[in-house]
């Protein structure tokens, strides 16, 4: 099932493997036991996202 969301911390409750995207393509993926907490997850995906508006 792909559940697609803003809300960080339901998916980090919900959801075992992460996908980030931007217009319409996968940039990142990776698993929940590389982030132990919602922050953490999204901490990551604001740098992520944060390299591909620089790039």
């Amino acid at each position: 099932m792909l559940i697609t969301t803003h809300d960080i911390p339901f998916a980090h409750v919900v959801r075992s493997k992460f996908f980030f995207m931007r217009d319409g393509k996968i940039i990142w993926e990776g698993k929940k036991d590389q982030f132990p907490t919602p922050d953490d997850l999204e901490t990551h995906f604001l740098s992520s996202i944060g390299s591909v508006l620089r790039a």
